[in-house]
């Protein structure tokens, strides 16, 4: 049973899926359809970027804390499984690129930022984590932007550009908590995150004003299905910080912060389904 509790982790889907219902999200509210196609290849990349940042060897990894050590361990020792699972996965995408060639574009944005977040930028010669505190604003930009520009989905009014804000503010508080998890191995490696920059209890403290700003302002002028979702989905976030205040196991990490990113959707279709 812990095995089976431990795969989805292991093998990057629970990030991979939450990246799809933010994909169903934005396609339902931008354009009120979904494409089942241009959102598998959401899914796949996401996969992609993720697996691809965990296989590829960084300097810091040498410096693994017990809380953060069992997935990298995990899918470094089996590099050459999910090298040809990364092969079959490009496979896949050139096959759905045939019937949705503009889905390219977003795994262009999507490989490009992963690729420039794990290795020295040409001729710059650093990585995108070397510079200090990008990450919770980089991370965010590159996986929105591609969960709308895959399926080829944009915001045409106020209020979907707010929704869009939001929907970033809440994966920007994710990948900060993230990064309580690995905050001593970054230090060590000299990488300045928010998390290490702040400190546990200034983070855990100081995302509150910034989440219920965040969350309630909009619903002045907005109170619709899809605002109160997107709002949910930061306060969704929030919530799951109440956990750190004491350390946690590298699951809750994967399960419960980046988990939060379905809220959305979830919200979205409890309400629509109710009214």
């Amino acid at each position: 049973m812990r095995r089976a509790f431990q795969l989805p982790i292991r093998f990057n889907l629970v990030i991979a899926t939450g990246a799809l219902a933010l994909g169903v999200f934005v396609s339902l509210v931008f354009e009120g359809r979904c494409d089942a196609l241009s959102l598998a290849v959401v899914w796949i990349l996401t996969w992609q970027i993720y697996t691809l940042d965990r296989v590829i060897k960084q300097p810091e990894d040498k410096l693994t804390q017990r809380r953060s050590v069992e997935e990298l361990v995990f899918m470094q020792k089996r590099a050459k499984l999910f090298k040809a699972l990364l092969v079959a996965s490009m496979i896949a995408e050139l096959v759905l690129f045939a019937f949705r060639p503009f889905a390219t574009i977003g795994v262009v944005l999507g490989i490009g930022g992963g690729l420039m977040y794990s290795l020295k930028i040409p001729l710059i010669g650093v990585r995108v984590k070397q510079i200090p505190m990008i990450k919770s604003v980089y991370v965010p930009a590159i996986l929105v932007g591609y969960c709308f520009l895959t399926p080829w989905v944009f915001p045409s009014t106020a209020e979907h550009w707010v929704i869009l804000a939001l929907l970033l503010v809440a994966f920007g508080i994710n990948v900060s908590l993230f990064d309580l998890r690995d905050a001593g191995r970054d230090k060590s490696a000299g990488i300045i995150t928010v998390a290490n920059f702040l400190g546990e209890k200034g983070l855990l403290i100081g995302l509150w004003p910034l989440s219920l700003v965040a969350a309630g302002v909009p619903l002045i002028w907005w109170r619709t299905p899809e605002m109160i979702a997107a709002s949910a989905g930061v306060l969704a976030v929030a919530l799951s910080s109440l956990r750190l205040w004491k350390p946690a196991p590298s699951w809750w990490y994967t399960i419960f912060i980046d988990g939060t990113m379905i809220v959305p959707a979830l919200v979205y279709l409890a309400i629509r389904r109710a009214f």
